[in-house]
């Protein structure tokens, strides 16, 4: 992230303390909220559909409370996911399935024309297989796709794919999904039920200097992609402000 230092007018100084105060004024009335008790706290760059202006968010980042007052996102080409914590200072955001069946949501997971993209990428290979000692290969059946009479793996090695073709069963290959996953890539595993949160980033807007400072960011105006850090514990002063508005 490249942050602008900018040589100031006294004109422009003063537009821009005024500037200063039009957000402390909206950061009062874009206060943190929740969808219910024990809900992740919602604040910019996300903003509670129908509860909240859109001065208070940030594009992309609307959500919404559901029929339980759960926390829901929606991603554009991938329905709703429950939200189950927001990092703010890390910019990272937790998600899973309402129907806990995250791994079927994997399968079809296309998080383009959102501003999320997973922290780390691995390939796996999803088959459908006759029921067999999966322990003895250290495999884990995904339970929510599986049933009686079949079981479905998330394989992410050959090695899983080899365990596969000599355990004394018959499997039927499903699909190689590339999916976001909460480990590194050095940390490869044979295979996974998908039964973690899936744990997405966001670059822009870029808070969490801002965040991790004690700040609180904000839009510097309606439908700008430029956003500020006015609050900053020990520095409250416009030149300190100036140094932190960036897009």
């Amino acid at each position: 992230m490249v942050y602008s230092f900018k040589v100031i007018s006294s004109t422009s100084l003063f537009l821009i303390m005024i500037s200063c105060v039009n957000i402390a004024a909206s950061q009062n009335l874009c206060s943190n909220t929740v969808c219910s008790l024990n809900e992740p706290v919602i604040r910019f760059p996300f903003r509670i559909q129908n509860r909240q202006s859109k001065s208070c968010g940030y594009p992309g980042f609307d959500i919404s409370c559901g029929s339980s007052n759960e926390t829901i996102l929606e991603l554009p080409f991938s329905g709703k996911f429950v939200v189950q914590a927001i990092d703010y200072d890390r910019q990272e955001i937790r998600i899973n399935d309402q129907e806990n069946c995250l791994a079927d949501r994997i399968l079809s997971l296309d998080l383009s024309g959102s501003p999320f993209h997973g922290l780390n990428h691995q390939s796996f290979m999803f088959f459908n297989c006759s029921p067999f000692d999966h322990r003895k290969y250290g495999l884990k059946p995904i339970a929510c796709l599986s049933g009686y009479t079949y079981a479905v793996f998330a394989l992410s090695s050959s090695r899983a794919v080899y365990a596969l073709q000599n355990g004394n069963t018959s499997c039927n290959f499903i699909r190689l999904v590339y999916a976001p996953v909460n480990w590194p890539l050095y940390q490869q595993i044979l295979s996974t039920d998908f039964s973690e949160d899936l744990r997405l980033t966001w670059e822009k807007p870029w808070c969490g200097k801002c965040e991790s400072g004690g700040g609180r960011c904000s839009a510097l105006k309606t439908n700008s992609s430029e956003v500020v850090c006015p609050d900053v514990p020990h520095y409250g002063n416009v030149l300190h402000t100036l140094y932190l508005i960036f897009d």
